[in-house]
């Protein structure tokens, strides 16, 4: 046997293209083998169109297409589900979201020329996904006399931000069985945006495939601690908001973001967007450490609060959080590193919140612990 092999799954449901609201799910099965953690990829090739036609097209061309450029091609996914054993392992809503905080919080806009968020059709701006969209027209032959230009959609190679790749080891077949993934793809309003969006304009994921390695088994593997995400999601209506969650799980760190509820899944706006909360005077973190002692963090300075929120994220050495980003409505995050493991399924965890939100544009909160798996 190959000390390291490469393999590719279709769909269970395989078909032509993938929409809105569709599940595509993929089971990984290799038996005497042992799993690479970090390695499994979701490749196909993204077509938009609007009013069933390409976006290169003349009646097309100019109009505002695009997606969040921090998320990429991530932005297609609403809902990825793990299961090992038939158990769910991890199962992490708005996906998307926490791809476009991650890139804003680890990454410099420099590195969106990187070969590793390219090939994921990050850009450093928006208006730039715009072009993207349109794919791509090869230089026809001026030999041949009346060539057709020939148009191939954009393709994409994302490395889902899963427990599966939130590790490093061999995940032994003989511990794991067989291994399922879920995708559920977000709606066309969540994943697309922009002012010429509309009823009309739609996406379909084609030639969908799971990509992952192997390597034999030795018979000496042990379980592999993952990394993983769990999301919790409320609404704040009011200047003093009191959040408390119960999260099932022992978690070393929080990150937090904000959207405007009434905006959300809307042709216009950009569902993704790290949207500031309205003139922040207090953040307070509330929680019992691992001795049971009370512990809370209060944050008041706009600075602390970027350096909060780019340390609750792992290995976070450059970002692109500024004063001048959040001006401008975008890049705002929250987030604590609790610099410990803390076992928050026995306890209520709290945030308090004092700003200016009311109930006529109410904002919607959303939470992702980090937490570990044993993945075998």
């Amino acid at each position: 046997m190959s000390a390291l092999q490469y393999h590719r799954i279709l769909p269970q449901n395989s078909k032509d293209s993938y929409k809105e609201f569709d599940i595509v799910d993929y089971v990984m099965s290799f038996p005497g083998r042992s799993l690479v953690v970090g390695s499994v990829r979701l490749e196909g090739e993204l077509n938009v169109t609007a009013a069933a036609q390409t976006l290169n097209l003349v009646a097309n061309k100019a109009k505002d297409i695009r997606y969040t450029a921090g998320a990429g091609a991530h932005c297609f996914v609403e809902n990825i589900t793990t299961r090992v054993g038939g158990m769910v392992l991890e199962s992490l809503g708005d996906y998307a979201r926490i791809v476009n905080m991650s890139t804003c919080a680890m990454t410099s806009e420099s590195d969106m020329c990187n070969s590793s968020n390219v090939c994921e059709l990050k850009v450093a701006r928006s208006s730039i996904s715009t072009n993207l969209l349109q794919g791509e027209i090869p230089i026809t032959d001026p030999a041949i006399v009346g060539a057709p230009a020939l148009r191939a959609d954009p393709d994409f190679s994302i490395k889902p931000r899963i427990c599966l790749n939130g590790g490093s080891g061999m995940a032994a077949s003989s511990r794991t069985g067989d291994i399922t993934v879920s995708f559920a793809l977000a709606r066309n309003y969540g994943a697309l945006f922009g002012m010429d969006v509309d009823a009309t304009v739609q996406y379909a994921l084609k030639n969908l495939r799971l990509t992952y390695q192997t390597v034999p088994e030795t018979g000496e593997e042990t379980p592999v601690a993952c990394r993983a995400k769990l999301n919790i999601k409320q609404s704040i209506q009011s200047s003093r908001a009191n959040i408390n969650v119960r999260v099932p799980a022992k978690c070393d760190s929080v990150s937090c973001s904000f959207g405007v509820q009434s905006l959300e899944n809307t042709p216009k706006y950009d569902n993704q967007q790290l949207h500031p909360i309205p003139n922040l005077y207090a953040t307070q973190f509330i929680f019992n450490d691992s001795t049971n002692s009370l512990v809370s963090y209060q944050i008041r300075n706009t600075a602390e609060i970027i350096d909060r929120a780019i340390a609750s994220f792992v290995d976070a050495d450059k970002n692109q959080l500024s004063t001048a980003r959040i001006a401008n409505g975008d890049g705002y995050l929250l987030g604590l590193n609790f610099d410990e493991v803390i076992d928050l399924s026995k306890q209520k965890f709290s945030v308090e919140l004092e700003s200016a939100v009311n109930n006529v544009v109410p904002l919607i909160f959303y939470m992702y612990f980090h937490t570990m798996v044993m993945l075998g």
